[in-house]
């Protein structure tokens, strides 16, 4: 695959420093923490050890060195840096990541992209051939012929909604392979191809989104109105004692409410619709055939919050994509948009399942500011001692 993506690149193979590693074949002073890295590289010693120390015994015989082969002359030593890789001892950001691999930055998006065709093609195939298998068994009256009828005759619907499910999944991967691919630039087809992708994701999948909240609510009337917010003790995973937020309008519904210490004023806006017989959304057949591939996993009163969630999952693609080659700027943004995004998630609880909600709510997304509030401290400005460094 790697040797295919390199034909369609040709020898533009872009510049690692570009997005904050240290690149073969190209000046990478002052990345990657500060020293002129190629200095590391040279045969000389003068630039480490002083300019006198060339000159001695001790000097020549550091920098002298055996042949590799003394019948036809010297030869290097191990293999040269591929293009569009970072030079050892500094995998600094996706690009050293990839380099674990032998993947150039220059191929992140096609070997992503790539991969998440054959991903949607072996998730179509897999329905089909379902179906199929059904079909066959039916034949050999193995199966009878009532079973599974509305997936036999809807089989094409189940496919179409199989590969928006996927496409909806794997939005932040795609968007943030685009936005990298943009930062690094590298080549004019790869780039032109990561282009389209993107716009394909950001207008048609947020298209459809909001479409879907309009077909949603596109009768009736809305009105804002007075709410309080609540904070109340409670328990995390029901060990744990805990603080969460809850509005008025829910403490009403239930029978025993929880203490609170204090209470905000807010605000909610009311959906009333036209018709006396409205149905709720996970009763509503005509929209989940439609939109369930959006709103699956989503509470009745949240079923909207896959509109936030594309939005979340965009701005994150932003920093890691966009920002790839600013490390402080990444770490104190998704920071910021990791809390905030916690903050909010807790408050409202949009998942399904305690299970869930614990799991992406609590564990994921607590998680995620721990590990961007330790990775703060990585970078070479703070000059954090190494033992300090290991134990974080």
């Amino acid at each position: 695959m790697q040797a295919s993506i390199n034909q369609l690149i040709g020898d533009n193979q872009g510049n690692t420093s570009s997005v904050g590693a240290a690149g073969s074949g190209s000046s990478s002073d002052n990345v990657g923490g500060g020293y002129l890295i190629s200095e590391i590289y040279k045969r000389g010693l003068a630039g480490l050890f002083g300019r006198d120390l060339q000159a001695s015994s001790t000097g020549y015989s550091l920098v002298k060195r055996a042949l590799a082969n003394s019948t036809t002359g010297y030869s290097w030593y191990g293999v040269p840096v591929g293009l569009g890789l970072p030079l050892p001892g500094n995998y600094s950001g996706f690009a050293g990541t990839l380099a674990e691999e032998n993947i150039p930055a220059s191929n992140a998006f096609m070997t992503g992209f790539l991969w998440f065709l054959i991903l949607i093609t072996l998730i179509a195939a897999s329905v089909v051939l379902f179906k199929g298998v059904l079909e066959g068994l039916s034949v050999i009256k193995v199966l009878k012929q009532d079973r599974l009828t509305f997936f036999r005759t809807h089989w094409l619907g189940f496919t179409a909604v199989a590969i928006l499910r996927t496409l909806f999944i794997g939005f932040f991967m795609m968007v943030f392979l685009t936005l990298f691919q943009f930062t690094y630039k590298g080549s004019a087809g790869v780039t032109a191809i990561a282009a389209i992708v993107f716009i394909i994701y950001f207008i048609g999948l947020l298209g459809i989104a909001a479409y879907a909240c309009y077909y949603r609510m596109r009768g009736g009337r809305y009105a804002k109105t007075h709410d309080r917010v609540y904070l109340e003790r409670t328990k995390a995973f029901g060990l744990v004692p805990w603080y969460g937020f809850t509005r008025e309008s829910n403490r009403s519904e239930k029978s025993d409410p929880k203490p609170s210490i204090g209470s905000l004023p807010w605000w909610k806006i009311t959906h009333t619709a036209d018709e006396p017989q409205y149905m709720e959304v996970h009763q509503d057949e005509d929209f989940t055939k439609k939109f369930g591939w959006l709103s699956a996993r989503f509470r009745r009163t949240r079923w909207w919050f896959f509109t936030a969630w594309l939005v979340y999952e965009f701005v994150r693609a932003c920093f890691y994509g966009g920002a790839a080659g600013e490390p402080l700027v990444q770490v104190f943004g998704l920071l910021v948009v990791e809390f905030i995004a916690l903050v909010t998630i807790v408050m409202m609880k949009p998942f399904e399942g305690a299970r869930l909600n614990a799991l992406m709510v609590y564990m994921l997304g607590f998680s995620k500011v721990a590990t961007l509030a330790l990775s703060a401290a990585f970078d070479h400005r703070f000059n954090l001692p190494r033992i300090i460094a290991t134990a974080i």
